[in-house]
């Protein structure tokens, strides 16, 4: 069970002693579309330079563009100034490790959002709270510098949620929105960072205490919340989406977090966490449940989700940044997919046995993967593609984590990941 220091409770009561004005506002263009975007993983330009410490450290990683993450947002800024969604939610891991001085400059990004009439919605991801990993990089030093606690994050993002919510829980950084009239959602903190201080490594598994399901449950009863259709929004994933990213990335006790959301008739997810875009759906005897997670706004080709709720038949869509070259700085857009290729090349090169293989079927095997997993964080998994050939290389090495890693990528459960009908 997490434990939410007692003075929480306190900061919640205060910034909620306004009301509940926001809830059910539209966009001033009247749209009733809902934006999603996750794991952002903004890093201040005040923790970091354009020096070779730094971007070595961020070209060995996972494939997230830190480096490029400021022209990202602008070209989402720029989307968001052009279709005027009435509402964004943020699903988690907004900061790269939870630095303070990143919450507080991604803050004014939000700010800069809310000014077009779009509402902002914030929950927190793994990276966010109490993270001892909070770091400035530059040439001259890796120093340590504070991170924020539970209710140091919700003082920074009490205008994206944590201020004027239908209702808060109290165990918990959740709460209950309205973004457009008859649509709840419920943001849920599903993070576990009481104890990431004293393990010195930030948690990355995810659960739902028994405190936040009983208020939950409260909530779906409410006889004045009766009629409205809803949706679940967390960090981490219900449904296991690839079993190469499922241990600490969908939730824990997942098999009886299904049964317990599906008897409220909750049955629409919107998660982020796995960087990947990917749609998913589990029939049950009491209906379907929809898991759609949101490729990483930091990783290429850096999505956002939109739900279009004002259609007879309501759905999700992905939509890429990377192509709307309108919204990208034209000097930029080539940057980001070569960036990615890259990552993916060194994480092929580190992990490959040499051993095995001769200088050319190494470059053959990552051009492969290179493009396989583009299309795979891109939700555009291709199997027609697949160069037989080339994949019996990676079968070389029977232990080999590329072979297992691939051939997860190569079994993508339908149905498609670009768009579907939503479970409401």
């Amino acid at each position: 069970m997490r434990f939410i220091l007692p003075v929480f409770l306190l900061v919640l009561l205060l910034l909620s002693f306004s009301g509940i004005g926001r809830n059910g506002a539209q966009a001033e263009s009247g749209n009733s579309d809902i934006w999603i975007i996750t794991d952002i993983h903004y890093l201040s330009d005040k923790l970091r330079d354009q020096g070779p410490v730094f971007t070595g450290f961020i070209q060995s990683g996972d494939g997230k563009n830190i480096l490029r993450i400021d022209a990202i947002l602008s070209g989402f800024y720029a989307s968001v100034e052009k279709n005027r969604p009435a509402a964004l939610l943020v699903t988690g891991d907004l900061t790269f490790n939870g630095e303070k001085q990143s919450h507080r400059d991604l803050a004014k990004w939000f700010r800069k959002i809310e000014s077009l009439g779009t509402r902002v919605y914030v929950i927190p991801g793994n990276h966010d709270i109490n993270n001892p990993w909070a770091r400035k990089i530059t040439e001259d030093e890796i120093q340590q510098v504070p991170g924020v606690s539970p209710e140091e994050f919700a003082r920074i993002y009490r205008n994206f949620g944590y201020k004027n919510a239908l209702s808060y829980d109290p165990a918990s950084l959740s709460y209950l929105i309205e973004p457009v009239p008859g649509f709840l959602v419920f943001m849920l903190d599903s993070c576990r960072y009481d104890r990431n201080l004293a393990y010195g490594v930030p948690v990355g598994s995810g659960a739902i205490s028994s405190e936040t399901r009983e208020w939950i449950t409260e909530r779906v009863r409410d006889p004045e919340l009766q009629g409205k259709n809803a949706a679940v929004a967390m960090h981490h994933t219900l449904l296991e989406h690839n079993p190469m990213v499922s241990d600490g990335f969908t939730v824990n006790d997942s098999e009886n977090l299904q049964d317990f959301f599906s008897t409220l008739g909750l049955r629409t997810f919107l998660s982020g966490h796995i960087h990947i875009q990917d749609i998913i759906h589990r029939e049950r005897a009491d209906g379907r449940i929809l898991d759609i997670t949101t490729n990483a706004l930091s990783v290429y080709p850096h999505n956002y989700g939109v739900l279009s709720l004002s259609r007879k038949n309501p759905e999700y869509t992905a939509v890429s940044l990377s192509d709307s070259p309108e919204h990208i700085e034209q000097d930029v857009l080539p940057s980001l997919r070569s960036f990615f290729i890259q990552s993916s090349d060194q994480m092929v090169r580190k992990t490959l046995d040499a051993g095995l293989y001769s200088a050319d079927e190494i470059d053959r095997m990552s051009e492969f993967l290179s493009l396989a997993n583009l299309n795979f964080f891109a939700g555009r998994e291709d199997p027609h593609r697949i160069n037989p050939e080339t994949l019996e290389l990676f079968r070389r090495d029977g232990s080999s984590f590329l072979r297992g890693y691939l051939e997860s990528i190569l079994r993508d459960l339908p149905p498609g990941d670009q768009s579907e009908p939503l479970e409401l």
